[in-house]
């Protein structure tokens, strides 16, 4: 089951933030510096996530992603949820994972969905060098 997180509850991902690409985004919705929502399989000790960051109009997933009632509930949630969650007819979404392992993740487990990937290119504000891509 997939459950939305009470703003008050936010905290209880720190823990799973600390592996993977440390997306500022995530951690603005998280502290609550940014808009955004949050469903996770638990409520109480969250082991993956759906982060909705309003400002990018863009999701994230986070903690583990070998967890597979989080990935079917997941796709449940997309099928019935979504479009009425984010109040328009939704065609894509763009999804990031938090670290490299879900990835593969996203291309098996939704590959019905007609997944496409692309490059992020990401600079250092003092000597503009790609430092990563992902």
């Amino acid at each position: 089951m997939i459950y939305e997180l009470k703003k008050s509850e936010y905290h209880r991902l720190k823990p799973i933030l600390l592996s993977g690409f440390q997306f500022p985004e995530i951690y603005a919705v998280v502290n609550l510096v940014n808009s955004g929502w949050i469903v996770a399989d638990d409520p109480v000790n969250p082991t993956s996530a759906f982060v909705w960051a309003e400002g990018l109009k863009g999701f994230f997933l986070i903690g583990c992603e070998n967890n597979i009632s989080f990935l079917e509930d997941l796709n449940h949630f997309i099928d019935h949820e979504l479009n009425e969650r984010l109040q328009r007819d939704v065609n894509w979404v763009e999804v990031a994972g938090m670290h490299q392992g879900w990835d593969d993740v996203i291309k098996q487990s939704y590959h019905c969905r007609n997944v496409k990937q692309s490059i992020q290119l990401i600079y250092k504000w003092d000597d503009h060098q790609a430092v990563e891509a992902i």
